[in-house]
């Protein structure tokens, strides 16, 4: 059952706090190599616009992109590959 502070965000946040960002942690902290299915160099590809404030922000896959860069991982467009 999730917390009610989960509960209480953004269902984006709930789910990035909850799958993307442990997974990603796991990954980074192997050294994994890491395939991206959408191309992170579109930026409609990595933004969104909130239906609650009408403010653009990262989707999911702008904020994994983000974590990725923050954490060392450079992307290599011509292989998809980080």
């Amino acid at each position: 059952m999730r917390s009610q502070e989960h509960n209480s965000t953004c269902p984006l946040t709930g789910r990035w706090n909850e799958y993307n960002e442990p997974w990603l942690k796991e990954a980074i902290s192997r050294d994994d190599e890491i395939i991206m299915a959408t191309d992170p160099t579109v930026p409609s590809n990595l933004m969104r616009v909130n239906k609650d404030t009408g403010l653009t922000e990262l989707n999911g896959f702008g904020r994994e992109y983000g974590y990725l860069k923050g954490n060392g991982y450079s992307f290599y467009n011509v292989s998809k590959k980080w």
